[in-house]
């Protein structure tokens, strides 16, 4: 099955921080993982209890889960579980949560497949859906980026 809501023309914010060059609200330093397969990426967008969205993409342009190829799968699920363990390592959180939505109506806005991993507390409201999206600033982008680049379980 494929269907795609990629509009024509489509300049895709994960393949230019890729390419090394700078969105709007997201630059190539925000990139703090990186293999041949995969990435991950401070998002410019964290839900207000949960700070420090991070982003796991294939490093190649795949729109949604539906075309994911299936040699992707394991790399992937592999780097979000580095990225997991970074989050722990850095912000000593409880637990994390691993969202991927697809289509509109799955609230995919980014049409770059990706994952959120989520830094997670007791009784943080997130599952209650008491969360709120805020934009992050770039230096406050930058400065996390920076702190979870030094995590060990990039190095594993």
């Amino acid at each position: 099955m494929t269907r795609s809501h990629e509009p024509d023309g489509y300049q895709c914010p994960f393949c230019t921080l890729l390419r090394g060059e700078s969105t709007p609200i997201s630059t190539p330093e925000n990139i703090v993982y990186r293999d041949e397969q995969t990435a991950v990426v401070v998002s410019p967008h964290w839900w207000e209890t949960n700070p420090v969205n991070l982003l796991v993409v294939p490093v190649e342009h795949v729109e949604n889960l539906y075309v994911l190829p299936p040699a992707l799968g394991t790399p992937l699920l592999a780097t979000a579980r580095r990225a997991a363990l970074a989050l722990i390592e850095t912000y000593g959180c409880e637990g994390t949560s691993l969202r991927q939505h697809n289509e509109p109506a799955g609230n995919q806005d980014v049409w770059h497949l990706h994952f959120h991993v989520v830094p997670r507390w007791h009784d943080d409201a997130f599952q209650r859906g008491e969360h709120v999206m805020r934009a992050v600033p770039l230096a406050e982008q930058h400065e996390h980026s920076a702190r979870l680049r030094g995590a060990s379980s990039w190095r594993s």
